[in-house]
């Protein structure tokens, strides 16, 4: 039980949560179906109570009865609560007339109300990308869809249907058909009480030859270990360090006892990145480092970025003295440093990381628009590279 029950009572309590976000996310969006997130969440939080039972009171016939008495659900802040409490929870009452609305995968937005362009992430094809659309009913009678007026190459799980609560439509390309090259294309949902909405694919289907990583939603993720180059000068080298932090594994120069590096310098051990941007412009790089303490006392840990031919950037990744930062940092066991580049002209470029002190270990790269918000803890997943 020393391992069973983490494991069960850990699994119960995600379930638990991932219900509460699903049932608040479906209150706004006025789903029928927010209800039977909340009996879900119900019946987790009731089981989590018989798991902490069985544990205290019939193993072992009660042999280690109150060990498992901490409260663990319902905190707001550090300071546990008095008792597990249940998350609230939100219902909807249904309208009395079937009502058909649509979601888009990675959107809180809902259709047709929401005035935006419903656009699905974008389709690449070297990650032969596949998206979804949820259709879910804010009344209390079936609803019937169809998807019409749509490319020959565009895929989907079903094209009509009907249903009392929710369904997903999941959406490919047969990349064999697909023209060349990045377009949008669209398809058009109808449905119950005239209902009507256009959603927008995004395809990047393009040619070999660039050798580099490409954006997604002009995003463009790529795992340290993944460079294109890796110069080393007489006896310095950024090495990979296996397994280590959130990806697949890290890099950082070697040996740890080197001396300060000038970035820029011929002879400064440098890693580079080949990648196409798809526009041009203002551009903020961030840089997710493993936690390290200044333990050379000058200041802070360096190292330096730059893209193309520009000035090597020196960013200092022990600059950040308040404690709740400091706290932050290592609470999530991630140190994330931003840079600003400006891109004058779509095409092929090089993302540069130059080595200053040792100590530095790079875990993950993601360029972005410098109005883009990081919204996932771990960060995105590495984008697609065109050989």
């Amino acid at each position: 039980m020393l391992v069973l029950h983490p494991i069960e009572a850990s699994s119960n309590l995600n379930n638990l949560y991932y219900s509460v976000a699903k049932n608040h996310l479906y209150a706004e969006q006025n789903r029928v179906s927010a209800n039977a997130e909340a009996e879900k969440a119900k019946q987790f939080y009731k089981r989590d109570q018989e798991i902490t039972d069985y544990y205290n009171k019939t193993l072992a016939n009660g042999k280690w009865n109150h060990m498992m008495d901490q409260v663990h659900i319902g905190y707001t802040y550090w300071q546990q609560p008095n008792f597990n409490k249940i998350p609230e929870l939100k219902t909807v009452t249904p309208k009395t007339e079937a009502t058909l609305a649509l979601a888009i995968e990675g959107s809180k937005s809902y259709w047709p109300q929401s005035k935006e362009k419903a656009v699905l992430p974008e389709f690449i094809k070297q990650k032969d990308s596949q998206h979804y659309i949820d259709l879910f009913n804010q009344g209390s009678e079936t609803v019937n869809f169809e998807v019409k007026e749509h490319d020959s190459w565009v895929k989907f799980s079903q094209k009509n249907g009907s249903f009392k609560d929710e369904t997903r439509i999941w959406f490919s390309i047969d990349w064999k058909k697909a023209p060349k090259g990045n377009l949008l294309t669209s398809i058009k949902i109808v449905g119950s009480n005239n209902f009507e909405a256009i959603v927008y694919l995004k395809i990047i289907n393009l040619k070999k030859g660039l050798k580099s990583f490409i954006p997604q939603d002009d995003v463009i993720a790529i795992d340290a270990i993944n460079f294109t180059s890796n110069k080393s000068s007489t006896d310095i080298k950024w090495t990979v360090l296996p397994d280590h932090g959130r990806t697949s594994s890290a890099i950082a120069p070697f040996p740890v006892t080197a001396s300060t590096q000038t970035p820029g310098n011929q002879d400064c051990p440098m890693v580079s990145y080949d990648i196409t941007t798809f526009n041009e412009g203002k551009f903020k790089l961030a840089t997710y480092l493993s936690p390290s303490l200044n333990f050379q006392n000058t200041g802070g840990l360096k190292f330096a970025v730059s893209i193309d031919d520009e000035k090597p950037q020196i960013i200092n990744i022990n600059k950040e003295k308040r404690q709740s930062a400091v706290d932050k940092t290592l609470a999530e066991n991630i140190n994330v440093q931003y840079s600003s580049h400006n891109i004058l002209k779509a095409g092929k470029h090089i993302i540069k990381i130059w080595m200053i002190d040792p100590g530095i270990v790079i875990q993950k790269l993601v360029l972005s628009p410098e109005n883009y918000k990081e919204e996932t803890y771990l960060g995105l997943s590495q984008s697609a590279y065109v050989k």
